[in-house]
């Protein structure tokens, strides 16, 4: 999906909407939106694509696909957070990172962005806690699910399902798995949490370094490979609205080896 030979790149429509050229060819360019689409998610690369399909008066992605993305995805942002309702009203300290946070951080519209399951970072001596209450409300611990590239994590407890099978929670006990977990701890990103209204909840979302270190390990984990799309849109929303500690931010990531 780059510019080659005139084609239509839906990048530059994305990051410049204003300042981006028309396409040659509408029928090509929605052939592009429908594999970026693919990619992100049917309701995202609407609401990324939005501005500019405005200019051009005229829609990339096919309205009723991303309609219906959108729907699975509210009822999938409604599980969400209702389990983080249960651990807000529990009173259990919790960092939301990763997509749920990002999706409530860097989006006007959460549902458009919300991902399939929810990231909650909890300190060790939360976290049995954190199990017991959610057990209680059904949730259940799944095994035998082959994670891609054959990773192992080391800091986090998945896939943990509601009874329902519409809520999957990711327990960490780190930001993320070796080599970030040797420089980056729970503590600190919790040090540095920035709040984030949710559905009328005061929840927490990592600083803003530590949300950029995060999805660069998270990138580094996908091999840079598409699973990565949606985690490189975050961070470059997040770099065009909030300023940066950015010699704090690489010499964590030069620590880690990353």
């Amino acid at each position: 999906m780059s510019m080659t030979g005139g084609a239509f790149d839906p990048w530059p429509a994305i990051a410049a909407p204003e300042r981006c050229p028309p396409p040659s060819d509408m029928a090509a360019a929605c052939a592009v939106a429908d594999r970026l689409a693919d990619l992100v998610s049917p309701a995202l690369a609407q609401h990324l694509l939005a501005p500019f399909e405005r200019r051009l008066g005229s829609p990339l992605v096919d309205p009723g696909r991303a309609t219906k993305g959108l729907l699975l995805n509210r009822f999938t942002r409604r599980a969400q957070v209702d389990c983080a309702r249960r651990l807000h009203e529990a009173g259990i300290p919790v960092v939301y990172i990763k997509g749920f946070a990002g999706a409530h951080t860097l989006y006007e519209t959460p549902d458009a962005r919300i991902a399939g399951d929810i990231d909650a970072l909890v300190e060790k001596r939360d976290l049995l806690r954190a199990v017991a209450l959610l057990e209680a409300a059904g949730f259940r611990f799944r095994h035998g699910l082959q994670a891609r590239w054959g990773f192992t994590a080391t800091s986090s407890y998945v896939p943990f399902v509601s009874a329902d099978g519409s809520c999957n929670l990711d327990l960490h006990t780190a930001p993320d798995s070796d080599p970030l977990d040797r420089v980056l701890t729970a503590a600190q990103v919790f040090a540095e949490a920035r709040p984030m209204n949710v559905d009328g909840m005061a929840l927490r979302a990592p600083g803003v370094e530590h949300f950029l270190i995060i999805a660069v390990s998270n990138i580094a984990k996908d091999r840079f490979g598409p699973f990565a799309a949606k985690k490189i849109i975050d961070a470059g929303r997040l770099v065009g609205r909030a300023p940066l500690e950015w010699a704090r931010a690489l010499d964590i990531l030069d620590r880690a080896g990353l």
